[in-house]
């Protein structure tokens, strides 16, 4: 009896990544290619190919993820990785420079956004992305974001495509927000009072019909 944010079935894609990512290509999304997904020790740095990107199952905020261009980097990574449950997946090279982040309420694109890719090649606030707007962010790109909001039930989220010159990789699915403060200055878009006018809407609603 509890409301929540989103469909209970959405918060199994936030807590693995590997399901997010062959759920969205099982309905014709493009998304990396998953190449492992075991804990350190089980993973064969030969078996996969380069460069591909390490991180955790089920992590956030690029935290213990690395870009591995070889097998030895892939060795020494895992060798000092923690013992959860990794995956192992193709890197995509960002054509444009920077990663597109879409925040979706109710569904629907509210918010888009660049963020800058780091030195080490990852993108994330933790290593100095910064922000910028993106209001000539292509159509089909929000188009791709509002179906697999749809796909995975998550009506208040957001997802980071990466532009790439094979497509429009979707690489990352949120159903939980990590908005910053700067980026509401920033942008004069409060996410949060977004999400909260659209809940407050719903459940209103959802009242009303009960009563």
């Amino acid at each position: 009896g509890i409301p929540l944010v989103n469909p209970a079935r959405a918060h199994f894609f936030e807590v693995d990544k590997r399901l997010a990512t062959e759920t969205l290509a099982a309905a014709g999304l493009v998304t990396p290619a998953v190449y492992a997904c075991a804990i350190p020790k089980d993973v064969d740095p030969a078996s996969l190919s380069y460069p591909c990107v390490l991180k955790p199952n089920c992590g956030g905020r690029t935290t213990c993820t690395a870009i591995a261009r070889s097998a030895d980097e892939a060795r020494s990574f895992l060798a000092g990785a923690p013992a959860i449950a990794f995956i192992a997946e193709e890197y995509v090279e960002p054509a444009r420079g920077f990663l597109t982040r879409i925040e979706v309420v109710d569904g629907a694109c509210a918010l888009v956004v660049k963020r800058s890719v780091a030195d080490n090649g990852l993108s994330a606030y933790r290593f100095g992305s910064t922000y910028a707007a993106y209001p000539d962010v292509p159509r089909e790109i929000t188009d791709a974001a509002e179906r697999a909001a749809a796909v995975l039930s998550i009506e208040l989220g957001s997802f980071d495509v990466i532009e790439a010159a094979e497509g429009n990789f979707i690489i990352d699915a949120n159903s939980v927000s990590n908005v910053s403060e700067d980026c509401t200055e920033l942008f004069g878009f409060d996410l949060m009072a977004a999400y909260a006018r659209a809940l407050a809407a719903r459940y209103h609603t959802l009242r009303n019909a009960t009563n």
